[in-house]
């Protein structure tokens, strides 16, 4: 399956004041912060089915539900 994000689409335009200081690959964001690249599932906190889990190369493994 093929990820597809509405998100990513076309060229990005530079504004003319960033003209040159914006590296190769790079583009200015104007909504900071960034906090996905895909699309966020939707979750019903109030069903009770649902878990959080932090592990992996961290001092402390943590799970909260």
């Amino acid at each position: 399956m093929a990820f597809v994000s509405r998100g990513f689409g076309g060229r990005r335009r530079i504004p003319e004041e960033f003209e040159g200081r914006v590296p190769p690959g790079q583009h200015i964001e104007p909504g900071f912060p960034v906090l996905t690249a895909g699309p966020t599932p939707s979750i019903d906190p109030t069903a009770g089915e649902w878990s959080l889990r932090v592990d992996g190369m961290v001092a402390e493994e943590r799970e909260w539900s």
